[in-house]
């Protein structure tokens, strides 16, 4: 469609769903979900991150339920890839964590929505329809880093992986031994290099670039 949405059709036109989630039982009842529900239909499984890329480049779906928590790729990280890989699609993450930092995070990485897992059916599908009428993403999303991502110097990569890790400027000052406001300067230089708008954003940077510990680069 010319406006970038798309909407779950009957028949051949039916969205086409990839499922990603390592337990047998929840994939089974997405499945089963989706199946029921006019205009979708499951087109593969996933059941780790690594499955869940290749399975998403070969299918090309419209939507992917990912599980957040799988093994050898996590869905966190997985993210970013899908995103770069199959751009069209909408990403509709599942977590057992009931929290809003997580939901802002994987929002920052480029999911279309949010689902804890426990949902019930109906929320499961207004979550995929309403994926599927959100707009088509534009980019790779804000872990692309941007024009200064190359000039982060040696501590504040430290204080990025700290960022990721969900630490609070305190706790990263504690980590370092350095004092709190010498933290809160590195958080706002690293905010403005890579021309980001929130710490969200700075762990989807991290992810993306590798930049899993301090002192890794």
């Amino acid at each position: 469609m010319s406006n970038g949405l798309r909407q779950p059709l009957d028949g051949d036109t039916a969205a086409g769903v990839l499922i990603c989630d390592d337990n047998d039982s929840i994939r089974e009842l997405l499945s089963a979900v989706v199946a029921n529900r006019p205009g979708m239909r499951v087109i593969g499984e996933a059941a780790d991150g690594n499955d869940a890329i290749l399975e998403a480049l070969r299918l090309q779906p419209d939507v992917i339920l990912l599980d957040l928590a799988m093994p050898k790729r996590s869905g966190l990280e997985a993210l970013p890839e899908l995103r770069r890989l199959v751009p069209d699609a909408r990403i509709v993450v599942l977590s057992g964590f009931a929290s809003s930092n997580v939901e802002e995070q994987v929002m920052a990485f480029g999911a279309a929505n949010y689902l804890e897992k426990g949902a019930d059916p109906a929320a499961i599908v207004a979550a995929i329809e309403e994926a599927l009428a959100s707009p088509a993403p534009t980019g790779p999303g804000p872990a692309s880093g941007g024009p200064q991502a190359g000039r982060l110097t040696r501590r504040e990569r430290e204080v990025a992986a700290l960022i990721a890790r969900g630490l609070t400027n305190r706790q990263i000052a504690e980590a370092l031994f350095i004092a709190e406001r010498t933290a809160d300067t590195h958080v706002e230089h690293i905010l403005a290099k890579l021309g980001l708008g929130s710490r969200a954003q700075v762990a989807a940077w991290v992810v993306e670039q590798g930049d899993s510990a301090p002192g890794s680069r």
